[in-house]
């Protein structure tokens, strides 16, 4: 199974990779898009990509170029068609989860929100 994984958090990562451990994991929007526009070149598909919005210190800046947003829409814009099974998107921050879900949807992926939730040890 092909997973793309995007998530600043250490903790969640791990908690991810420990279900799904050939996921590939990234931390910031542009290494994310990098990945995705190499597949895309090559005709890849994904079965699961998991972003998160809020990178680093990005959740008052819900434009910011680190966030998930900016994810959503290079598919949104550049990979419109991008044979993606399933996007979640695993956001805590609503608002901007739900801005993210509806770009995706406007590009034809199947997309919900699902906020990661975890406990700390």
């Amino acid at each position: 199974m092909k997973i793309l994984f995007l998530d600043d958090s250490k903790e969640r990562c791990k908690t991810f990779l420990s279900s799904h451990p050939t996921a590939e994991i990234f931390h910031s929007a542009d290494t994310a898009i990098e990945r995705l526009h190499r597949s895309w070149t090559k005709g890849e598909a994904w079965d699961l990509i998991c972003l998160d919005h809020d990178l680093d210190d990005s959740f008052d800046k819900p434009w910011h170029e680190n966030t998930g947003m900016a994810v959503a829409e290079w598919l949104y814009g550049a990979a419109v068609g991008m044979e993606v099974k399933k996007v979640i998107v695993h956001s805590l921050n609503a608002p901007a989860a739900e801005r993210m879900v509806h770009r995706l949807r406007e590009g034809g992926y199947r997309v919900e929100h699902i906020p990661f939730f975890w406990q700390q040890k």
